[in-house]
């Protein structure tokens, strides 16, 4: 279990219940952010730290790869974008980098979870396009 902190700042310029439920939903989406933000980065530095299984390359499909930084990326969520970065490796023999980790496999090359995905779908094809672009973009 890992433990992940965070700190908040509350308006003090609320005045009425609609407010403070906007301020609310606000606070909550960032929060969701911040949290998969953070559990990002804890899973990123994990899997760049263990170095104890090696992994293919893609490209010529040796193991002899070794870790080559990160590379930033932004993951379109129900709540927004989330930034983090994905670890790199980089392969000896043929010198090419790339990422093979859990997080950008589950991604299938796309920044855009499946939760999101189902949404945008949902809505394209229930409401008029720019009804739909609204709410989503």
């Amino acid at each position: 279990m890992k433990t992940i902190q965070f700190s908040l700042q509350i308006a003090d310029e609320i005045t009425s219940i609609n407010q403070l439920e906007r301020y609310v939903n606000h606070l909550g989406q960032q929060i969701k952010r911040q949290l998969l933000t953070n559990m990002l980065a804890q899973l990123g530095q994990s899997e760049s730290q263990s170095d104890s299984t090696p992994l293919t390359c893609p490209n010529c499909q040796k193991t002899e790869t070794m870790a080559w930084g990160n590379r930033a990326r932004v993951l379109k969520t129900v709540f927004g974008p989330v930034h983090f970065r994905l670890p790199r490796r980089k392969c000896r023999p043929c010198q090419q980098t790339f990422s093979l980790s859990r997080l950008g496999l589950e991604l299938n090359g796309s920044n855009i979870t499946s939760e999101l995905r189902k949404i945008a779908i949902l809505c394209a094809s229930s409401w008029p396009f720019r009804q739909a672009a609204n709410v989503l973009w």
